[in-house]
């Protein structure tokens, strides 16, 4: 019998070669009826071993843009594109995000947002289908269509990205207060 999280996650999950060097699949966690979820790239170590989203240095680096910006993550939904760690935390690749979406839009369907956040290219190129460049596109608004919900998608830094460029964490927090802003809308 495969195990599932309440918002519909596959904890046994299998589908790609991510799931032999994983200790647990990573489901997404924060208010199951958010208005705004957030989703990064793939769970790091930490996640890895907690069984949470962004509970490492880049989780650290989000809750403090998140107080900066009036929020907290007990009002949000926070996930990633994929579910499983990928090896020596490199960039999931596209086959496997693609085969983990089905993850993304279970919560999706189960929490129902308004709004998503894309933190950082991976999550954002995933998000919308297409190569994305934050340089050109953090702080951009898109409209989409995923789990049959439409939503709207804000582009902007990863929390790790902030770790190598500070002057960034300006634009996560100001992004995160847009897309605050158009989910309470």
């Amino acid at each position: 019998m495969t195990r599932t999280s309440p918002q519909g996650v596959d904890l046994d999950c299998q589908r790609c070669p991510l799931a032999r060097s994983r200790l647990q699949v990573v489901p997404g966690s924060g208010d199951p009826q958010a208005r705004l979820m957030l989703v990064g790239e793939a769970p790091g170590a930490s996640e890895d071993q907690g069984g949470e989203p962004f509970i490492g240095r880049a989780g650290s680096i989000l809750d403090g843009a998140l107080d900066e910006a009036g929020m907290s993550r007990e009002r949000l939904w926070i996930a990633n594109t994929v579910r499983c760690r990928p090896p020596e935390n490199r960039t999931p690749r596209p086959a496997e995000i693609a085969n983990c979406s089905f993850q993304l839009d279970a919560e999706l369907g189960t929490v129902a947002p308004r709004v998503m956040i894309a933190l950082g290219a991976t999550a954002a190129s995933a998000l919308l289908g297409r190569p994305v460049s934050l340089k050109d596109e953090a702080g951009s608004v898109h409209r989409i269509r995923r789990a049959e919900l439409d939503l709207r998608c804000v582009v902007t830094y990863h929390p790790a990205g902030i770790i190598y460029r500070p002057s960034a964490r300006t634009n996560l927090v100001e992004d995160l207060t847009l897309a605050w802003e158009l989910s309470q809308g």
